[in-house]
């Protein structure tokens, strides 16, 4: 991965390891997409699907990495996902009882 030339491709080829760690290790793959990913839209979206899958294993791990996001657009789409999510879960342990 860190051998491939910045672009696109390697954009893709980081989101699609990112999101596979995600389902085992959700902080090593945070870890990747701020690491292997330059600034910008393509790492936006990585962290945000790998916020996705952490949030569903561990709620309070997801919103502390949320937490360390600087201020702007990303941080509020991530907060708006974790409350969507919340509010999803809560609805499915209702209507589970």
């Amino acid at each position: 991965m860190a051998q491939q030339p910045a672009g696109e491709d390697k954009n893709r080829l980081v989101m699609r390891i990112a999101l596979t760690q995600s389902g085992t290790d959700p902080v090593k793959a945070a870890q990747i997409v701020v690491a292997q990913m330059p600034a910008g839209p393509a790492q936006n979206r990585a962290a945000l699907t790998v916020l996705n899958q952490w949030a569903m294993q561990d709620r309070s791990g997801a919103t502390a990495w949320v937490d360390q996001f600087p201020g702007g657009e990303l941080q509020t789409q991530a907060r708006q996902m974790l409350a969507e999510l919340a509010a999803y879960q809560a609805v499915e342990s209702v209507a589970a009882k």
